[in-house]
């Protein structure tokens, strides 16, 4: 999905499984497709990538 650019594919992909803890950054390649293509739900998920992303880097 990622790689197709499928936007609101991945947005239900994590909407069903959540976001796994071992492919942040690639979920969040997903989710930046998404809200370029103004996927529902894609605002949402950029949320919590925005808290998970730093926590997982250590804060940075």
């Amino acid at each position: 999905m990622v790689y197709r650019g499928d936007g609101p594919a991945v947005v239900s992909l994590l909407d069903r499984g959540g976001i796994p803890e071992d492919a942040l950054q690639l979920a969040n390649d997903g989710v930046l497709a998404a809200l370029a293509q103004q996927a529902e739900g894609a605002h949402e998920l950029a949320r919590l990538l925005a808290v998970a992303l730093p926590a997982r880097l250590g804060g940075r």
